[in-house]
Order: C-alpha cells, then sequence, then structure tokens
C-alpha cells in the first residue's frame, strides 16, 4: 500500500531538486515579466544553503547508512551499494529531507496559501519518508534533515531584507532609487 506513493515521491526528488529552480525562474518571468524575483531569489538561497550545509554536515558526522550497518536492512534503490564509503554518501543528516522541507517551507513562506501549502507539504513528506523505507537513511537523519531544511528556509524568509539585492526588489522605494528607472517597452517607471 505504501510501496507506490513511496516509489514516486523518491522518483520525484531528482526532478523537483535539479528542475525545480530553472522552472520557477521561468515561471514567475513568464506570469510576471521582470516586476518581482524575490520568491524564487529566497527559493534559490535556501536550496543553495541546504545544500551546503547538508554536505559540510555529511562530512563531518560521517554516519554509515543502515544497509551498511544493520543486519537485516537492505537498500530498495539502486543508486546505492553496499560499497559506498565516501563522506558525501553519509547518512546524517538525509539531503533529500534537508532540501524537500527546504524548498516546501520556503515557497510556503512566499506563497502561504492552502493550495501552495498542502500539496508542498505531502510532497516533502512523501520524499522524507521514502528514505527510511528504501534503507538509506534513520528516522533521526529524516527528523534533523526537516529541521535543518526548515530552519534554513525560515531564516532566509527572515533575512530576506538584508540578504535580496536591490535588483530583485522592484517595490521596495530604497532599492528603485538604487538601481534606477525602470524601462520596458511599453513604459518607463521610477
Amino acid at each position: 500500500m505504501v510501496t507506490t506513493p513511496l516509489t514516486l515521491a523518491h522518483k520525484s526528488a531528482y526532478p523537483v531538486f535539479y528542475g525545480g529552480l530553472p522552472a520557477a525562474w521561468i515561471g514567475v518571468w513568464a506570469i510576471r515579466g521582470s516586476d518581482d524575483f524575490t520568491d524564487v531569489y529566497r527559493l534559490t538561497v535556501t536550496q543553495g544553503a541546504t545544500f551546503l550545509t547538508v554536505t559540510a554536515l555529511k562530512r563531518l558526522f560521517g554516519r554509515p547508512r543502515p544497509f551498511m550497518t544493520v543486519a537485516g536492512v537492505r537498500s530498495r534503490s539502486a543508486s546505492y551499494g553496499r560499497s559506498i564509503d565516501d563522506g558525501q554518501f553519509a547518512s546524517l543528516p538525509s539531503g533529500h529531507a534537508s532540501l524537500s522541507v527546504a524548498l516546501a517551507t520556503s515557497w510556503s513562506l512566499s506563497h502561504p496559501y492552502w493550495y501552495v501549502i498542502a500539496p508542498a507539504a505531502v510532497w516533502a513528506g512523501g520524499v522524507s519518508l521514502s528514505r527510511p523505507y528504501l534503507g538509506v537513511h534513520y528516522p533521526s537523519d529524516i527528523l534533523f534533515g526537516a529541521v535543518l531544511g526548515a530552519g534554513i528556509a525560515v531564516a532566509v524568509h527572515l533575512l530576506r531584507g538584508s540578504i535580496t539585492p536591490a535588483v530583485f526588489k522592484p517595490n521596495d522605494p530604497a532599492a528603485i532609487k538604487a538601481t534606477g528607472p525602470k524601462v520596458s517597452l511599453l513604459k518607463v517607471t521610477f
């Protein structure tokens, strides 16, 4: 009963991790033109900060994956074999849980509507829960990763005023003064 949803969640992770940001940038540009990229900029900063933090922590902790150390646990993922011993492939924290929760939290904070929050939470939850099912993470890896991802997203959201370049803040009077007039094919605004 859980096999199909968890497998689908697992298979959706990399397409969203690698394709989500370009799709968000293109989508925002297509919908809003070049007026406001603050939400997608925060999403980009969140993903980058989460990836770098997870990579550093994996190397710091170096915790082996469950299928490598727990008798009777095997990996259900073709991506993981018993020969993996590089710190990059360590278990703690879960990169999938961190990134999925970070992306879902960031987009939900920028767009606090039920139709954004609910699907984002379901997707991030599914990706996170797929990791123990696949035998590649302990539950504590998932919890640590989810808290880390949410924390980074919230921090980026709270610091948005100081980390967002003026060019991405079109409605901010200080940004408009700093960048000068906006020129489009149809009008010039200050």
